[in-house]
């Protein structure tokens, strides 16, 4: 089961990805998503092997809200 939510949060970070190139994909908020799966099952570390901190979840949802509104009103 592992797996497969990493590979779910992988092919999400993946199209959030591709959403910042395409115009019909909201890029951001599917590569938070990405981030919040591994989030919730626990599978996201940091580079030492440590558990995702809610704070940084936070810091990077405050990010995409920003980018996403800035992505509709600039146009």
């Amino acid at each position: 089961m592992s797996t497969v939510i990493i590979i779910l949060a992988v092919l999400a970070g993946v199209i959030g990805v591709a959403g910042s190139v395409i115009p019909g994909l909201p890029g951001p908020p599917v590569s938070w998503v990405g981030l919040l799966i591994l989030y919730l099952w626990g599978n996201g570390t940091n580079a030492a092997g440590e558990p995702m901190s809610l704070t940084f979840l936070l810091i990077w949802l405050s990010v995409t809200i920003v980018v996403t509104v800035i992505d509709f009103v600039v146009p």
